[in-house]
């Protein structure tokens, strides 16, 4: 698990406020996924 800046969601946020009206609170967001070494990991494992 990572936390990020809220800043690299800056242009999300304000696609959704222009397009939708859509004010977001972004103090929790969860995104799932792997990071770099998991990644990896996983395609030697899948090898």
């Amino acid at each position: 698990m990572i936390e990020a800046d809220l800043s690299v969601a800056d242009e999300f946020t304000a696609r959704l406020r222009s397009e939708f009206g859509f004010d977001t609170d972004m103090k929790h967001f969860a995104i799932f996924g792997r990071c770099s070494s998991c990644r990896a990991e996983a395609d030697s494992a899948e090898s």
